[in-house]
């Protein structure tokens, strides 16, 4: 039978390796109206968060933590979590192991950390970072800001949702290859980030021949493909429209 703790209307500070408390089941921690902090054991845990902001750290277990009504701080840790933000703006961390992570309602920051993860933004502008390895990231509603991480090779699906949503790339330069599909990237309305550049400057550099990567069709996708240790694949995308996009007059 899995052990209770519950909190208090106050603010409470729950470590259950401090507690000494032992459960090969796992604990159900339930947080309540405090900003609160709560620490899992090396078990299989459900950690609660409450009505206060309250900071939920996972342990070593796989774990399944569910942020409360506030702007709540959750670190998965090791194992392979299961992570919902609920409402608030919340900062939502995997860390190791295979992670799922659905930020829900409220303008919230995910970070995949470690592991091949699944990061879903829900509605609201979030902030969602691949972290190292591979992962399939939906941003979901609202203006998302998602960034893929390509210091250590490995492969991203990526899906901003709708709205205009901006797509950056960092971690250029490893010796591995990452691979990276946007499957929803809309001429004209999304961004994407090089190593810091901007699209519209980037462009500019591989139009006149600058850059060290190159553009080509493949059936219906449009591959940009860097030296430096990336392969962008933008699904469905015709090289065209996307060339002429780039290519319009400045007016003004």
């Amino acid at each position: 039978m899995v052990t209770t703790v519950l909190g208090t209307s106050g603010n409470d500070d729950i470590s259950i390796p401090l507690l000494g408390l032992e459960d090969e089941e796992g604990f159900l921690v339930r947080a309540d109206k405090g900003n609160d902090r709560v620490v899992g054991s090396a078990e299989d845990d459900v950690l609660r968060g409450g009505k206060g902001e309250d900071t939920l750290l996972g342990g070593f277990g796989d774990d399944t933590i569910i942020a409360g009504k506030h702007d709540d701080f959750v670190n998965g840790g090791d194992g392979s979590d299961d992570i919902s933000g609920n409402l608030g703006n919340d900062t939502l961390y995997g860390g190791k192991g295979a992670d799922v992570i659905d930020g829900g309602s409220g303008d919230d920051f995910i970070f995949g950390v470690k592991g091949n993860n699944t990061l879903n933004g829900g509605a609201g502008r979030d902030t969602i970072d691949t972290g190292l390895h591979g992962s399939v990231v939906d941003g979901g509603s609202g203006q998302d800001h998602i960034m893929a991480n390509a210091t250590k090779g490995g492969w991203h699906t990526l899906t901003g949702g709708s709205q205009a949503d901006t797509f950056e790339f960092y971690g250029m330069g490893a010796k591995k290859r990452s691979l990276v599909t946007i499957t929803d990237f809309e001429i004209g309305l999304d961004d994407f980030v090089i190593a810091g550049v901007s699209d519209d400057d980037y462009m500019a550099s591989l139009l006149a021949g600058e850059a060290d990567a190159t553009l080509t069709q493949s059936g219906d996708d449009l591959v940009l493909r860097l030296d430096r240790g990336l392969t962008l694949t933008f699904a469905d995308t015709d090289m065209d429209e996307f060339v002429a996009e780039y290519s319009a007059p400045m007016i003004g």
